[in-house]
């Protein structure tokens, strides 16, 4: 009696390549859960921008400074959380037949909008310490670092300068970042933006 056997080639394929899972397309429930969740505190924070230019006593502005870091604090943590799942845990992510430039434009505002994440926090937070403003999350913990070199303009202005400059850049890749979206979702059609809305 015959029995089929795999060429030894074959074989030594199959040893280093183990049948393969099914890929997924559609991202997780926490992968979606961040996302959206720090898309409308991003909302929030943007247009607290308005909102700052509006205050006109200084206890607006405190009061606006304190809902600002408080809103900001918990948008850190969420970040932290989604960039953890991403490069620490590697969650898997669904893989869209795009063309190359497309996969390439897609990684390049992706890794864009990560350095905004992370630098926007960071920069607001060494604006607000230099200049001794009040980073209070809800009133609970003061964050607040006093300065023993003293106030600086030069540096407060430098930091102040990358904070704005990053926020700006921010907000030209979400047009950039939702733009693509709906260009996926409406004109090609290909599951690109229903693989991070919510759903199963």
């Amino acid at each position: 009696m015959q029995t089929n056997t795999l060429p030894k080639s074959d074989q030594i394929a199959t040893t280093r390549h183990p049948l393969k899972q099914n890929k997924v397309d559609r991202y997780d429930r926490v992968y979606k859960l961040l996302h959206w969740l720090v898309a409308g505190l991003i909302l929030l924070m943007l247009l607290a921008k308005f909102g700052f230019a509006s205050a006109i006593s200084q206890e607006d502005k405190i009061t606006m400074l304190i809902g600002h870091s408080s809103i900001g604090s918990i948008l850190t943590l969420f970040i932290m959380m989604r960039l953890i799942k991403r490069f620490i845990i590697r969650s898997e992510r669904p893989t869209h037949n795009m063309p190359s430039w497309q996969k390439k434009v897609s990684s390049l505002v992706h890794g864009a909008l990560y350095l905004c994440l992370v630098m926007i926090p960071l920069t607001g937070y060494l604006t607000a310490t230099m200049h001794q403003l009040p980073v209070m999350p809800f009133t609970l913990i003061d964050l607040s670092m006093v300065s023993t070199s003293g106030y600086n303009q030069a540096d407060f202005a430098l930091i102040r300068g990358l904070h704005e400059s990053f926020i700006n850049l921010l907000m030209a890749l979400l047009v950039l970042h939702i733009g693509g979206a709906l260009f996926h979702k409406f004109i090609r059609k290909d599951g690109v933006m229903s693989s991070m809305t919510p759903g199963k």
